[in-house]
């Protein structure tokens, strides 16, 4: 939503991930969700990893965070749009993804089987297991294989960069979901999202959405924990949004702590556990994607005892995540990502590129709309859902039943 993309990765469904793990998220999709449960710990955490900011002069009260997070509750997202294109059927789809053991990587590589079989298209997932080594194998099993199209699922293209090189050399179009290009760029196109937005542009905007939310229900005051994940590109640009946003808010302190994904689970819950000891009156919490609750964040903030006084604004939206807001939990809202929604983009770009046009041509839609548990919140049991049928839409456009 990482060393390795997305965010997340946007993010959501185990304890096990590796600094290589980049909304969806992000996003995304660079987390996980498992339960995890420790008691409050005395230790106070090292100085190193903590930052407080204090606002400037520029900021101003509730006011103008809750005429933004009204704007998110209607959400940005659109129909993708586009000129109709006529994919070929009988292609060898490769999709790479950073791990498959996260319900966000499970999603998007579901969605791109299922249109994969409306396509005529053979489509193999290859499990990154969160591990550089494993990823590029993955990228040049695909081209021995005699891929046609590689899809990069939450991967940065320097972690790959010897294959991607190596698919560009041999006509082998990638299209990355979440995933920095190297520079020169491989990629044949990213997935872009509503109005043409770029995936680190759409990742910083997330983090000011979190920020709003985080900042209009504490009521234009307080002090903000924001978790940061350091080791990965986007997820810096995600708590660089909310940074900024939280600046305008004059009454608002925020606290800093950094965490890497190979931390994610106990080490993690220990250092938000002495994160709420090191700011005792704290009465906001933004982590970046679910799994930093699900996999025991949010046991850390029930044993402290204070959870009924925060605010705390989650990911993207897991299966998981939305139970923590019908539980009040310890997760109480979420800027929904339907990582399905990514994996049809991909498709597109790449049923273009076969088709002879701009891969990054059409508007995927792909917006951002807040959840919480008065507004847009699913059901128990289901993870966030977006408020347009995205599949119909693309299926019109490839001209598919």
């Amino acid at each position: 939503m990482r060393a390795g993309g997305s965010r997340i990765a946007r993010i959501a469904a185990v304890i096990a991930l590796g600094s290589s793990v980049g909304l969806g998220l992000a996003a995304c999709g660079s987390s996980g969700d498992s339960s995890g449960g420790s008691s409050g710990t005395s230790a106070t955490a090292p100085a190193s990893t903590a930052t407080t900011t204090t606002a400037g002069s520029d900021a101003s009260g509730a006011s103008e965070f809750q005429t933004a997070l009204d704007k998110y509750y209607k959400g940005t997202y659109t129909e993708p749009a586009g000129d109709p294109v006529k994919p070929p059927g009988g292609k060898n789809v490769w999709v790479v993804s950073v791990g498959q053991n996260i319900e966000t990587s499970q999603n998007a590589a579901a969605a791109m089987k299922e249109a994969g079989k409306k396509l005529g298209w053979k489509v193999t997932v290859v499990d990154g297991k969160f591990d550089p080594n494993s990823q590029l194998q993955g990228v040049e099993q695909a081209i021995v294989a005699g891929a046609d199209g590689i899809v990069d699922l939450y991967i940065d293209c320097d972690t790959i960069k010897s294959g991607v090189a190596r698919a560009k050399s041999k006509g082998i179009p990638v299209i990355g979901i979440e995933a920095q290009d190297c520079s020169p760029g491989l990629f044949a196109g990213s997935v872009l999202y509503a109005g043409g937005q770029s995936f680190q542009d759409w990742i910083k905007e997330w983090g000011v959405v979190q920020a709003d939310w985080t900042v209009a229900k504490m009521g234009g005051q307080g002090e903000v924990i924001l978790a940061n994940q350091n080791d990965a590109v986007t997820l810096q640009l995600e708590a660089q949004g909310s940074l900024e946003e939280l600046k305008k808010c004059a009454d608002c302190t925020v606290k800093k702590f950094t965490f890497t994904g190979a931390e994610l689970g106990p080490k993690l819950q220990q250092k938000i556990q002495q994160a709420l000891i090191q700011s005792p009156n704290a009465t906001g919490f933004i982590a970046p994607y679910d799994a930093v609750l699900t996999s025991g964040g949010a046991s850390a903030l029930k044993a402290s005892g204070r959870l009924p006084k925060m605010s705390v604004m989650g990911g993207e939206g897991s299966t998981a995540g939305i139970q923590l807001i019908h539980d009040n939990g310890g997760m109480d809202a979420c800027v929904g990502l339907p990582t399905g929604w990514e994996g049809y983009a991909a498709f597109d770009g790449l049923a273009r590129a076969f088709a002879g046009q701009d891969p990054v041509s059409a508007d995927s839609g792909i917006g951002l709309q807040v959840c919480d548990a008065d507004h847009n919140l699913p059901p128990a049991g289901e993870a966030y859902k977006p408020p347009i049928d995205y599949k119909a839409a693309y299926h019109k456009l490839w001209g598919v039943g």
